[in-house]
């Protein structure tokens, strides 16, 4: 609707932290849970995910277990409940420092340390808490080791990047299915050059999470690179095609790139933590190129399926087909309505299954 929610890493009625509301014009600001420490939690860093009315977050200490939870609580700061504690045996991990992510009725996660050799997990559970299992144990070797940014799910499965570890020592990029298999590195970070310069060519410590358009994942790594300052990077969900996209320069260009990035129409935007003018970071985009068309996205909102595509694109036309081997056909009814860069159809999920394309001019 027209409310955020977030997290505070300090701060609150003890000092551990908070999960606040605030309206998107900056009014009604509202301290829905202050954090306690070793019966809910302390430090959350990770965004939060809303499932109906209730929010699933993660705190990277406290707890009963002194070492992170996974919390819940209603949008209206009622029914506040911790749905694991973090302890770090037998075989738990520790310091949950990313958010979650939901498949069915499932929440995945990352932990940054602990498990059985004590580089962090993958783990599930259920919106209700039960079902808590470890679904992966990074080992430090060549999977990666200390795994930090919230994961993304395509299909069955999950990408991430692993803060140390991979073949080289400086982080990797792996996929794993959501049941806990096929795990694979689709891309180990080289070694940087050592001092002085401190470079090499693909960057090192991937600390912010991907994003995926199609079949291409984006990231972003902290340190090293061409100029030693981090980069952005791209690849294929089948871990071949890696390539730097840019070389941070530091200074005024920024340098050390720590979150995520966004991808809207053909253009990247992220942050610095260092650089720019005043030496406080940076706010970047980044043109992937031009392109000879848009790319569709479908995403279900509740009853509905909303078909986006950029408004850049002018002249195309959303067509549906309840069967790809006829060329039957017809044009999508309502027109697209325009939400900022957008083109947006909304169509209720009834009826046969519907495939989608946009025709050319």
């Amino acid at each position: 609707g027209d409310t955020l929610y977030g997290v505070t890493e300090s701060g609150g009625g003890s000092g551990f932290g908070t999960v606040f509301a605030v309206r998107t014009n900056g009014t009604g600001f509202t301290n829905l849970h202050s954090f306690a420490g070793a019966s809910d939690g302390i430090g959350p860093v990770a965004g939060l995910i809303i499932v109906g009315t209730t929010l699933y977050g993660t705190a990277q200490n406290g707890g009963s277990g002194s070492e992170g939870t996974v919390f819940a609580i209603n949008t209206d700061g009622t029914g506040f409940i911790n749905l694991h504690n973090f302890t770090g045996s037998p075989g738990d991990g520790i310091n949950p420092r990313g958010g979650l992510v939901l498949v069915g009725s499932t929440l995945y996660g990352t932990a940054s340390g602990g498990g059985t050799a004590g580089q962090g997990t993958i783990f599930k559970l259920s919106l209700t808490g039960t079902d808590y299992a470890t679904r992966y144990h990074f080992t430090g070797g060549s999977d990666g080791s200390s795994p930090r940014p919230t994961l993304i799910v395509s299909g069955n499965t999950l990408y991430g990047t692993a803060n140390g570890g991979g073949s080289f020592g400086g982080g990797a990029v792996f996929a794993i299915q959501t049941d806990g298999t096929g795990f694979t590195n689709l891309h180990s970070f080289t070694f940087d050059s050592g001092s002085p310069s401190f470079t090499n060519s693909d960057g090192e410590f991937p600390i912010g999470e991907l994003i995926l358009s199609g079949s291409t994942l984006y990231g972003t790594a902290f340190s090293a690179g061409g100029l030693a300052n981090g980069t952005i990077f791209q690849l294929s969900t089948n871990g071949t095609g890696f390539t730097t996209l840019h070389s941070f320069t530091g200074g005024g260009g920024g340098g050390r790139p720590s979150a995520g990035l966004i991808l809207s129409g053909n253009t990247l935007y992220g942050t610095t933590r260092l650089g720019g003018i005043g030496g406080g970071g940076t706010v970047f985009s980044f043109s992937l190129g031009s392109v000879s068309a848009p790319r569709l996205t479908i995403t279900r909102s509740g009853a509905d399926v909303l078909l986006t595509w950029p408004t850049s694109f002018t002249g195309f036309t959303l067509e549906a087909n309840t069967n790809l081997s006829t060329t039957n056909w017809s044009v999508v009814i309502p027109s697209p309505a325009t939400i900022g860069t957008y083109n947006v159809v909304t169509n209720s999920i009834v009826g046969l299954e519907k495939f989608y394309r946009l025709r050319a001019p």
